[in-house]
């Protein structure tokens, strides 16, 4: 048995699962509320124990896939850059370190935000040390304008360029400038200079003097970058499967056909679960019914659920809490149902009985949870069989103090009680081990369904 126990106890816990998020609109109101719940979802599961997975490239795999080419190559220039920095050939590393910042600009900056960052530090660097004092100054200034926590090596950076980065920075917590952005269609996810802000139509505040890196990401459209000031309006370029996404909304009405279209969508960008949102008008004057269902990409088990009615005024604070359920850990698995529902509905008794059964024949699945009370069991059975060995243990001493020391059986006493003892340290040992364990799996580790047998 204690071989089992240590075999169990090495074996490494499953890794997160790979979440994408999917929200739609089940009326006119839900469909307006659905950009801005997308995007609070992306940011919760981007926050979560889960790893995040990006809907918009799933859509658009060919203009991604060229993004990512962008970001692979803008790092490896950057590396080099920094190599030749550091070798002294500054004049090189300055080429290279501007088409690395040229690459990241063509990649996604949502994502690639801080290899720019760092890009255009090393650029201030080799400025400075070409002797270009004045430009270099210029860049360092734009730099904190649009990155005021940017990194600066003291070891590259003469005082006078660190006394100036010391006055932007203070200069930034007042920052006044405003970004008024606009997309067609509306909705579209807001990043700017590295930042999720929000979505569209918005007005970005509290930003720095000059340009500013601005990222516009909506499921079924082409990321949209450039650089802007004061005010953009960006027109969405439609992605290569667009008609993917706008199904879900067609779908909306039947709750099964939902959740299993949102996770063909889920598992095309590379997720294993989807976290399902659908909004739709709530019972009360300016209020929104949502449900958010977590469930396997592939379809068949239902992970988590969470339902309420929420106020459209601070709809993304309000839908923290629910977002927290769905995404904390894992209830009692349910069948996704195959009957048509109304989105956040209660499904009614034949649904219940579907979701809470399994179908005659359906294999038993064994679950982290099931490994977690298991070991605890086995813990507590090896904590009796020690506290056995621990009793004959102390009956062997005491035999022993009531054998004079000549005696011939001294010897063997004395053995089988460090025997006894040394196997009830073991299992006492073990015991703990497996109940900690045990604890882990059954309560705190990460992905606690299903899993594979």
């Amino acid at each position: 048995m204690v071989p089992l126990l240590l075999a169990l106890l090495s074996a490494a816990p499953a890794g997160a699962p790979t979440l994408a998020p999917v929200a739609v609109g089940a009326d006119a109101a839900g469909k307006a509320a659905s950009a801005q719940l997308q995007s609070a979802a992306a940011a919760a599961i981007a926050r979560s124990r889960f790893n995040p997975a990006d809907v918009v490239y799933a859509l658009d795999p060919d203009r991604a896939a060229a993004r990512s080419r962008s970001r692979n190559d803008a790092e490896v220039a950057l590396a080099d850059a920094e190599k030749a920095y550091n070798d002294l050939d500054t004049q090189r590393a300055a080429k290279l370190v501007d088409a690395a910042a040229k690459g990241f600009l063509q990649a996604d900056l949502s994502q690639a935000w801080a290899g720019y960052v760092r890009a255009r530090v090393v650029k201030v660097a080799c400025l400075a040390a070409n002797g270009q004092a004045k430009p270099a100054r210029a860049e360092l200034e734009r730099l904190l304008a649009v990155a005021p926590d940017a990194d600066l090596p003291t070891a590259q950076f003469a005082p006078d360029l660190l006394a100036l980065a010391r006055r932007a920075r203070g200069a930034a917590t007042h920052a006044d400038a405003k970004l008024e952005v606009k997309s067609s269609p509306d909705g579209a996810e807001v990043w700017v200079d590295g930042k999720r802000r929000g979505v569209t139509p918005l007005t970005v505040r509290g930003l720095g003097p000059g340009e500013h890196q601005l990222t516009l990401r909506l499921p079924g459209y082409a990321v949209s970058q450039q650089a802007a000031s004061g005010s953009a309006s960006v027109t969405l370029e439609p992605a290569a499967r667009q008609s993917s996404w706008t199904a879900l909304e067609r779908a909306a009405s039947d709750r099964g056909g939902l959740i299993k279209a949102a996770g063909a969508v889920a598992a095309s960008a590379g997720a294993t679960q989807v976290l399902l949102v659908t909004a739709s008008r709530g019972d009360r004057p300016d209020s929104l019914s949502l449900e958010f269902v977590r469930a396997d990409a592939g379809g068949g088990l239902i992970r988590a659920t969470a339902r309420g009615t929420v106020p459209v005024e601070g709809l993304g604070a309000a839908a923290s809490i629910l977002l927290d359920r769905a995404l904390g850990p894992d209830q009692a698995p349910q069948l996704v149902p195959s009957e048509k529902l109304a989105p956040g509905t209660a499904s009614g008794p034949s649904a219940a009985v579907a979701a809470a059964v399994k179908p005659p024949g359906e294999p038993f699945v064994w679950t982290q949870t099931h490994t977690g009370v298991s070991l605890m069991a086995g813990g507590a059975v090896l904590a009796g069989t020690g506290g056995f060995f621990g009793y004959q243990a102390m009956v062997k001493r005491d035999q022993l103090r009531a054998t004079p020391q000549t005696d011939p059986a001294s010897p063997q006493l004395i053995a089988r009680g460090q025997t006894y003892a040394v196997l009830a340290d073991v299992l006492f040992a073990s015991a703990l081990a497996a109940g900690a364990a045990g604890g882990y799996f059954a309560f705190l580790a990460p992905g606690r369904g299903p899993e594979a047998r």
